[in-house]
């Protein structure tokens, strides 16, 4: 679902772009990776496409994964930063804004992450997601994680996840009024 809709470059004139964060608390041996993702939407004959245009995800120290979501939130000028809050709570909003005055969103996981990841999946399905370039190691996650108990946490995919939502709950509206 992914290669038959992947584009080289995106639309130079995305209508929004927003950075997802599924932030890590730890930066120790076995810590999970923060995920950072970079995504954007732009209506075309009369339908929304998502883009995925990069994948920032690292092991870091909170303050060194907050530099890495506002770094990209400035490189891509997004709109915004949606980041779960599940761990950590207002620490993770708190650590960001002690960087940087962006515009920032907490959301709260509250289902499993494949229902969570559902309408997501149905945009893949419909061919209206596109990945910009390769991202080899986002593209592994998400054909690897089955949802499993066992599983190791898809960081990387469930900062997509986040982003992705952020953007299609959202419908589009002009960067010049989001901003």
């Amino acid at each position: 679902m992914i290669n038959p809709f992947r584009v080289k470059c995106a639309p130079a004139d995305l209508d929004r772009i927003v950075v997802g964060v599924d932030p890590a608390i730890t930066k120790k041996e076995g810590s999970d990776r923060t995920g950072i993702i970079i995504a954007g939407c732009k209506k075309l004959r009369g339908e929304i496409h998502y883009y995925v245009l990069d994948d920032r995800s690292l092991i870091g120290t909170p303050n060194e994964w907050a530099s890495c979501a506002i770094n990209a939130y400035n490189e891509y000028d997004a709109d915004r930063i949606v980041a779960e809050t599940n761990q950590g709570g207002d620490l993770v909003e708190q650590t960001i804004r002690n960087i940087s005055r962006v515009s920032y969103s907490g959301v709260r996981a509250t289902r499993g992450k494949i229902v969570r990841a559902e309408p997501i999946a149905e945009l893949y399905e419909r061919g209206l997601v596109h990945h910009v370039g390769e991202l080899p190691a986002l593209e592994d996650e998400m054909c690897e994680y089955c949802g499993f108990e066992e599983d190791k946490s898809p960081d990387r995919m469930d900062a997509l996840v986040w982003a992705l939502t952020e953007l299609s709950s959202h419908g589009i509206g002009s960067r010049a009024v989001l901003a």
